[in-house]
């Protein structure tokens, strides 16, 4: 796990030949995938899914590899695109409820987002406070990452946000944001769903 932490591939190759457990985890559950992924040592990471390391682990937090690559950005994209690739479970959430697809919306991470999109991404996940993707989009009037949202599969444009009742259409109006609310009227909400 350390070769993995501190960035030393050369024994990190070392290990998968000799067969080690990839896939031991510390006190806090992060395994050498996780720590390669934290500390940014993307080479490793995609080695290590190469080697067949457990994708769907779950530190203490409940963070995964993807999520913590998620959260990585644009500069973990490599282990992002490995780890769907490899299939990867795209919609584990952690304790505050976020899976990948919540952190690359709430980080603003588009090109990430895109790919979990295009993976199949579950963008009805609610995280602890109660919104999706696509509300918090919206909530922070990032059209672009909406438009990204309105193309997956699937998608429920009229869930609502535990506490309020509101829907990412209620959001959009409440920002006064004519193109999203008419973006969100073209793809199907609902105008007269109810709040609480």
């Amino acid at each position: 796990m350390m070769a993995a932490s501190r960035g030393h591939i050369d024994f990190v190759v070392d290990f998968v030949q000799e067969e080690a457990n990839l896939d031991l985890q510390k006190n806090d559950g992060n395994s050498a995938l996780m720590l390669a992924t934290i500390d940014g040592h993307t080479d490793i990471a995609v080695e290590l899914v190469k080697a067949g390391a457990k994708l769907d682990l779950q530190n203490k937090n409940g963070n995964s590899a993807l999520i913590i690559a998620t959260r990585g950005g644009h500069s973990c994209r490599g282990v992002v695109v490995e780890l769907v690739k490899k299939r990867a479970n795209l919609d584990l959430q952690n304790k505050n409820g976020d899976a990948a697809a919540i952190l690359a919306v709430e980080r603003y991470f588009p090109v990430i987002l895109r790919e979990l999109v295009r993976a199949g991404s579950d963008l009805n996940l609610q995280n602890n406070e109660g919104l999706t993707p696509l509300m918090i989009a919206v909530r922070r009037g990032r059209s672009d990452i909406t438009n990204i949202l309105l193309e997956g599969e699937h998608i429920n444009l009229d869930i609502q946000e535990k506490s309020t009742g509101w829907s990412a259409l209620h959001f959009s109006v409440e920002r006064g944001d004519s193109a999203t609310t008419e973006a969100l009227l073209k793809a199907g909400a609902n105008p007269r769903l109810k709040d609480k």
